[in-house]
């Protein structure tokens, strides 16, 4: 379990130190959660914004694969390109690979479709 803890706090150092001296600003994280996906279990749809609170709402969602067997899931981002709404991205998940994107797009894991256990950490950041 230590060895997690460690490799998670150097993910989040080097995710917050990449984003300001590339893109000027300062990542704040405001929560996380971990999620295990038995075989066939998949997420729901969601997104990590309140509605009724966007002042107090997180600005980017972070997923990142701790202990994902190759090509057992993907994640499917929601979006609309003002154009045409319900677009989807379709991304796998793989261990030690992280994916970020505005927390106001809705997404889901899909079934985990190995015969092991897939551990996924969400992130939720706001940005300063």
């Amino acid at each position: 379990m230590k060895f997690h803890f460690l490799n998670l706090t150097w993910l989040k150092d080097y995710l917050r130190d990449h984003i300001k001296v590339e893109y000027g600003f300062t990542l704040i994280q405001k929560f996380e959660y971990g999620n295990v996906f038995y075989p066939n279990e998949q997420s729901f749809t969601r997104h990590l914004v309140n509605p009724a609170d966007l002042n107090n709402s997180p600005d980017y969602t972070l997923v990142y694969g701790v202990d994902v067997e190759d090509n057992s899931c993907e994640l499917i981002i929601e979006y609309d390109d003002n154009r045409r709404k319900n677009r989807t991205w379709h991304l796998p998940i793989k261990n030690n690979h992280f994916i970020m994107f505005p927390a106001i797009n809705k997404h889901c894991i899909t079934e985990n479709t190995s015969d092991k256990l897939n551990t996924i950490l969400t992130i939720a950041y706001e940005y300063i």
